[in-house]
């Protein structure tokens, strides 16, 4: 049994080596020059060893993607308590403009800017971070008095016009990027969250 435990053990860590190598060889390369013998050149593995753990290169990026969505669910989860809920709302609405400053390749990478043959949106890693978000921001809207008609509606309003300033930002055309999209996103926000306080009018 210790022996089983052991190469379990093993492969779990050269798995994790392996997609530490996927995200450095993107960080250098962008996603478009990953290729598995550089990741394995990498590592100073032989490629065929990396397909022993991984079917594919695209294997490899969809499990970049789901660790991508759990770190976004383990986010929603954190927030500190010791802010008001509008600031929590900032905080998890503006948290795509955050992983796009620290991890802009993992960005990408989550949100579609890299195009998958079949990206796994049922993935428990997917599903869960959806469903923390959406819970985490209904209690918060519920502690600031706020009740939308069409929630779903207005919070993938909100998600998207977030996103599209990132984009925008990261293809070049927001003069100042990310810098710049920050500004005009917490304005975004907080104007929203200002008018869904007032109500339709």
């Amino acid at each position: 049994m210790a022996s089983s435990d052991r190469r379990a053990r093993e492969r779990e860590r050269l798995r994790e080596e392996i997609l530490d190598a996927v995200r450095s060889v993107a960080i250098e390369d962008g996603w478009a020059g990953l290729t598995v013998r550089k990741v394995a050149d990498r590592i100073e593995y032989s490629p065929a060893s990396l397909y022993l753990h991984f079917d594919s290169k695209e294997a490899m990026l969809e499990e970049v993607r789901r660790q991508g969505w759990a770190q976004i669910g383990q986010f929603a989860s954190d927030l500190s308590v010791d802010l008001t809920a509008e600031e929590r709302l900032v905080r998890l609405s503006l948290y795509p403009l955050e992983l796009a400053e620290r991890e802009p390749e993992l960005y990408q990478l989550v949100f579609g800017m890299v195009l998958l043959p079949a990206p796994d949106d049922r993935s428990p890693e997917v599903l869960d971070a959806m469903r923390i978000q959406a819970e985490v921001t209904d209690g918060l809207l519920t502690k600031m008095g706020i009740v939308l008609d069409d929630p779903i509606t207005e919070i993938q309003t909100l998600q998207a016009a977030i996103h599209g300033l990132v984009v925008l930002s990261l293809t070049g055309a927001v003069p100042g990027g990310l810098d710049r999209a920050r500004i005009l996103a917490e304005r975004v926000v907080r104007n929203t969250l200002q008018a869904w306080r007032v109500g339709p009018g």
